[in-house]
């Protein structure tokens, strides 16, 4: 998951994240002279507090022998370890920050909706909203169960639309597959 954010360097042991939202978006085609019509939105502040992950583990000095496979070994064990745990503590904060979706206009509208249909009417609401995501995060149980969706008559519901799920992107929208995603669906 660390891969999708952006990254900074910090001294500080706080992060300050700032959100935009759009109450009220008045802009307008304006005459010559003209006033401005004037937006509103609400900017929020959020604090985070920079975390440092670490681990160390003991190897017999026979493993030291074998310095260029040791030194292979060791470095995708400490960085596979605390990968690991930097995506958990990533996950954590994202769902800590969520909102509830909710279908709109697609309530109900959807014949059989299955969880492909799910994530097109997701992405389209937050178009709707003047938010373009960027990136799925689904995880491999939840992507696999996409793939293989099949109809009462036993045929794969995504045979038609595979072009939707092709390069791992759903209609432009990159999507990356992880164990460490533990719930269903998460859109950045």
């Amino acid at each position: 998951m660390r891969i999708c954010l952006n990254v900074r360097s910090t001294d500080s042991d706080t992060v300050i994240v700032n959100r935009g939202v759009y109450d009220t978006n008045a802009a307008a085609a304006t005459s010559e002279a003209g006033a401005y019509p004037e937006s509103t939105n609400t900017m929020t502040a959020t604090s985070y507090n920079v975390v440092k992950f670490t681990h160390k583990f003991q190897i017999s000095n026979e493993f030291l022998e074998d310095v260029e496979g040791s030194t292979a070994f060791i470095m995708s064990q400490i960085q596979g370890g605390l990968v690991s745990k930097l995506n958990d503590s990533i996950e954590t904060s994202i769902l800590a920050n969520d909102t509830d979706f909710a279908a709109g206009a697609f309530a109900n509208a959807i014949e059989s909706a299955n969880k492909l249909d799910v994530l097109m009417v997701l992405i389209n609401q937050l178009r709707l909203a003047n938010y373009n995501p960027s990136v799925i995060m689904l995880n491999p149980n939840d992507y696999t169960k996409i793939q293989v969706l099949k109809s009462s008559s036993n045929e794969y519901l995504n045979s038609s639309r595979n072009e939707l799920f092709n390069m791992n992107q759903l209609n432009g929208v990159q999507i990356v597959v992880s164990p460490s995603i533990t719930k269903v669906y998460n859109i950045l």
